[in-house]
């Protein structure tokens, strides 16, 4: 059977379209196999983009989340049981109050909520209300070993997170389970400066004591393109080229597997259309390569 991969698109910085990417992903990637979705943002943009239509909350999902809180089968719901040592981790069974699966056959969705704020804010020591904690690092990993005993008959081949902008623990978790983690950046100075930084934090302090280290790929977003059809302005392609050095020397200085993908996801009105409305045929092809090229290495 083939080992779930697990994808986590990161940016400590909000806007770089982190969601957008993540739900892409999962529309190429859901062509050929199956793929879940989580987010774990408490700002809830990739739930709020799936389930929200003209502002208001698909019925559907509606009932589906109502009954999800009330058997306390949320993601801050198993946190907080798993981060206690208490044994509603220990008696957690995943099943379809856990997992939203009627967005479509091959992709199925684990939600925010609005408690993850603060999961993400809390202090945890290891005695917390006087119960020695689990590793708090292992605790996506266990959710998805609970996930794919559920899905044992037909598995899930990628799954897919959607990062907060902070930190926290369950982002240290989905980081620590990784194997892949996706840098979506801008074309601006802000950004290339913020991805060395990134890149550095990952390396020396969150990814240390990892044994097997994720692929790294960064990929410029909300490029801007020229004039002429197929190509960019002078400033996407210039930080472009910043951030390529930045990856290289990282991969270089830390021995670590850290690519740039060359090509660029392009700002325009159709990729905010994503969630509701096709893409434009050229787009869709550019996504396509950009995960061939990133297949290749997972």
């Amino acid at each position: 059977m083939d080992e779930m991969k697990k994808i986590a698109v990161i940016n400590f910085k909000g806007g770089v379209g982190k969601t957008t990417l993540t739900w892409l992903l999962g529309k190429i990637i859901s062509e050929v196999y199956s793929v879940l979705l989580i987010d774990a943002d408490a700002q809830m943009s990739l739930t709020q983009a799936l389930t929200l239509y003209n502002g208001e909350i698909d019925n559907d999902f509606n009932r589906w989340s109502n009954a999800s809180a009330e058997k306390e089968k949320t993601l801050s719901h198993i946190f907080n049981g798993f981060v206690n040592s208490d044994i509603t981790f220990s008696k957690f069974n995943v099943d379809e109050h856990f997992i939203y699966q009627n967005l479509s056959d091959n992709i199925h969705f684990i939600p925010a909520v609005n408690e993850l704020f603060s999961d993400s804010v809390r202090p945890f020591t290891k005695r917390n209300n006087g119960k020695i904690m689990r590793p708090i690092e292992k605790f996506m990993e266990q959710v998805l070993m609970k996930v794919q005993q559920y899905k044992k008959g037909n598995p899930y081949r990628y799954v897919i997170f959607d990062c907060p902008p902070a930190g926290g623990p369950i982002m240290v978790s989905i980081l620590h389970c990784a194997d892949v983690i996706i840098i979506p950046i801008n074309p601006d100075g802000f950004a290339v400066a913020g991805l060395r930084f990134l890149l550095t934090e990952l390396k020396l302090n969150i990814l240390i004591d990892k044994t097997i280290l994720p692929t790294i790929f960064v990929l410029m977003n909300k490029a801007q393109p020229s004039n002429k059809i197929g190509t960019y302005t002078k400033e996407t392609e210039r930080f472009s080229d910043a951030a390529k050095i930045v990856v290289k020397r990282f991969s270089e200085t830390y021995k670590h597997r850290a690519l740039f993908i060359d090509k660029y996801i392009p700002e325009t009105v159709a990729i905010k259309r994503v969630f509701k409305e096709g893409l434009p045929s050229y787009i869709n092809n550019d996504l396509h390569n950009i995960w061939k090229n990133m297949e290749e290495f997972i």
